[in-house]
Protein backbone atom coordinates (compact mmCIF):
# COMPACT_ATOMS: atom_id res chain seq x y z
CA UNK A 1 0.00 0.00 0.00
CA UNK A 2 1.56 3.15 -1.24
CA UNK A 3 -1.01 5.84 0.49
CA UNK A 4 -3.76 5.32 3.07
CA UNK A 5 -6.12 7.69 1.04
CA UNK A 6 -9.07 6.24 -0.98
CA UNK A 7 -8.96 5.20 -4.79
CA UNK A 8 -11.61 7.45 -5.18
CA UNK A 9 -9.30 10.46 -3.44
CA UNK A 10 -6.23 9.27 -5.64
CA UNK A 11 -8.20 9.43 -8.76
CA UNK A 12 -9.85 12.77 -8.15
CA UNK A 13 -6.17 14.30 -7.08
CA UNK A 14 -4.54 12.75 -10.42
CA UNK A 15 -7.22 14.11 -12.66
CA UNK A 16 -6.88 17.65 -11.44
CA UNK A 17 -2.45 17.27 -11.81
CA UNK A 18 -3.49 15.91 -15.20
CA UNK A 19 -6.14 19.20 -15.81
CA UNK A 20 -3.27 21.84 -14.36
CA UNK A 21 -0.49 20.10 -16.50
CA UNK A 22 -2.68 19.83 -19.95
CA UNK A 23 -3.79 23.47 -19.24
CA UNK A 24 -0.28 24.58 -18.18
CA UNK A 25 -1.75 26.14 -14.92
CA UNK A 26 1.88 25.63 -13.26
CA UNK A 27 0.84 27.95 -10.73
CA UNK A 28 -1.81 25.66 -9.77
CA UNK A 29 0.13 22.83 -10.10
CA UNK A 30 2.56 24.25 -8.38
CA UNK A 31 0.05 24.28 -5.28
CA UNK A 32 0.21 19.99 -5.62
CA UNK A 33 4.19 19.51 -5.51
CA UNK A 34 5.97 18.20 -2.83
CA UNK A 35 9.33 20.16 -2.26
CA UNK A 36 12.29 20.27 -3.22
CA UNK A 37 11.47 18.73 -6.82
CA UNK A 38 13.86 17.83 -9.05
CA UNK A 39 13.04 18.04 -12.81
CA UNK A 40 15.20 17.30 -15.46
CA UNK A 41 17.97 17.67 -13.31
CA UNK A 42 17.15 20.67 -11.38
CA UNK A 43 16.24 21.05 -8.01
CA UNK A 44 13.16 23.30 -7.29
CA UNK A 45 13.23 24.76 -3.54
CA UNK A 46 9.61 26.08 -3.66
CA UNK A 47 6.72 27.27 -5.60
CA UNK A 48 8.42 30.22 -6.74
CA UNK A 49 11.36 28.47 -8.18
CA UNK A 50 8.88 25.76 -9.71
CA UNK A 51 6.92 28.38 -11.49
CA UNK A 52 10.73 29.60 -13.05
CA UNK A 53 10.80 26.41 -14.52
CA UNK A 54 11.64 26.19 -18.51
CA UNK A 55 8.06 24.89 -18.77
CA UNK A 56 7.69 26.53 -21.94
CA UNK A 57 10.90 25.80 -23.80
CA UNK A 58 11.11 22.70 -22.59
CA UNK A 59 7.99 20.99 -22.51
CA UNK A 60 8.29 17.35 -23.90
CA UNK A 61 5.32 16.91 -25.79
CA UNK A 62 5.75 13.02 -25.77
CA UNK A 63 4.81 13.37 -22.22
CA UNK A 64 2.45 15.92 -22.53
CA UNK A 65 0.54 13.23 -24.87
CA UNK A 66 1.26 10.01 -22.48
CA UNK A 67 -0.62 12.50 -19.39
CA UNK A 68 -3.77 13.21 -22.06
CA UNK A 69 -4.21 9.43 -22.26
CA UNK A 70 -4.19 8.83 -18.90
CA UNK A 71 -7.55 8.15 -17.64
CA UNK A 72 -6.37 8.36 -14.05
CA UNK A 73 -8.21 5.23 -12.86
CA UNK A 74 -6.81 2.21 -11.83
CA UNK A 75 -3.17 3.79 -12.05
CA UNK A 76 0.26 1.49 -11.35
CA UNK A 77 1.80 2.18 -7.68
CA UNK A 78 4.41 0.63 -5.89
CA UNK A 79 6.56 1.41 -2.77
CA UNK A 80 7.52 4.64 -4.43
CA UNK A 81 4.24 6.18 -5.38
CA UNK A 82 1.54 6.23 -7.85
CA UNK A 83 2.32 6.29 -11.62
CA UNK A 84 0.60 8.90 -14.07
CA UNK A 85 1.11 8.00 -17.70
CA UNK A 86 4.95 5.95 -18.33
CA UNK A 87 6.60 7.82 -15.55
CA UNK A 88 5.52 11.06 -16.43
CA UNK A 89 3.77 12.01 -12.77
CA UNK A 90 4.61 10.19 -9.65
CA UNK A 91 1.98 11.18 -6.55
CA UNK A 92 2.76 10.21 -3.49
CA UNK A 93 1.34 10.83 0.04
CA UNK A 94 3.62 13.29 1.91
CA UNK A 95 3.96 12.83 5.92
CA UNK A 96 4.42 15.95 8.14
CA UNK A 97 7.19 15.83 11.08
CA UNK A 98 5.45 14.25 13.57
CA UNK A 99 4.34 11.52 10.66
CA UNK A 100 1.12 12.61 10.03
CA UNK A 101 -0.54 12.93 6.64
CA UNK A 102 0.17 15.77 4.56
CA UNK A 103 -2.23 14.56 1.94
CA UNK A 104 -1.23 13.56 -1.97
CA UNK A 105 1.39 15.85 -3.65
CA UNK A 106 2.86 15.34 -6.78
CA UNK A 107 6.44 13.63 -5.86
CA UNK A 108 8.16 13.31 -9.66
CA UNK A 109 7.41 15.16 -12.79
CA UNK A 110 9.14 14.40 -15.72
CA UNK A 111 7.67 16.52 -18.18
CA UNK A 112 10.63 18.54 -19.83
CA UNK A 113 12.96 17.76 -22.50
CA UNK A 114 16.32 17.30 -20.47
CA UNK A 115 18.68 19.75 -21.92
CA UNK A 116 22.91 19.42 -22.75
CA UNK A 117 23.00 22.45 -20.30
CA UNK A 118 22.27 19.66 -17.14
CA UNK A 119 25.23 18.17 -15.52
Amino acid sequence: MCTNCTKSEVEQFAKEVRECILAEDWERLSEFVAYPITIAGVTYEDSTSFLAAPFEAQLDEDSIEAIRNESCIDMFCNYAGIMMGNGEVWIGEVLNKDYSSAGLHVIGLNILKVTEDVQ
